[in-house]
């Protein structure tokens, strides 16, 4: 009789290995599924990560708002910014809430051109909130009896003073069960038994 409890146990091992197996191979072709249907969805992910990046560049941002100046007929006089929430360099992250940048903008132009340069933060792939708006007309910030290089006191030029906000989402790890179908964690380690 010791062959065939040998036999009856050497039975049970294999059905928890071919167990073990189908488990595995389900886990990893819902893996490949949900490969697919990402591929599938990259450009919206790339707009996710343009909007919310996990970390920003000042020089890089300064140079894109800049830019956004200079393509809608503003002149940016100055920039600044600063950093909110628990970081102790833009981008990083110490907790759990998002980091927010603070931008101040100086500009000068045209009101028409103002508002193409809002239109453009609006419709821009980062997430960029104007915060506040203030303005004058060119001549006013001008001492008396001076006229600015290019423009007439009357000539339509207003300087706006803008303050934007824009933010900084660093990734983290999904806890277990928020995956749709995959585990994570202790989660997966339980759908692929160690052997």
């Amino acid at each position: 009789m010791p062959k065939y409890e040998k036999f009856k146990e050497d039975g049970k091992i294999l059905e928890q290995l071919a167990e073990s197996l189908e488990k595995k191979e389900n886990y990893y072709s819902r893996l490949e599924e949900i490969s697919r249907e990402l591929d599938g969805h990259k450009d919206q992910i790339e707009k996710i990560n343009s909007a919310l990046p996990e970390s920003v560049s000042l020089p890089v941002l300064f140079d894109y708002i800049e830019g956004l100046s200079l393509n809608n007929g503003l002149f940016l006089n100055d920039i600044s910014s600063s950093v909110a929430g628990n970081a102790g360099r833009a981008g990083e992250r110490e907790d759990g809430e998002n980091n927010s940048i603070a931008i101040s903008i100086s500009l000068t132009g045209g009101y028409s051109s103002f508002k193409d340069f809002l239109s453009a933060v609006y419709n821009s792939s980062r997430l960029i909130d104007v915060k506040s708006i203030s303005f004058s007309s060119s001549g006013q910030r001008q001492a008396p009896g001076t006229a600015s290089m290019g423009s007439a006191p009357n000539s339509g030029e207003f300087d706006f003073d803008v303050s934007l906000e824009t933010y900084v989402f660093p990734k983290k790890s999904i806890p277990s069960g928020e995956a749709k179908g995959v585990p994570s964690g202790e989660a997966a380690a339980e759908a692929i038994p160690a052997e």
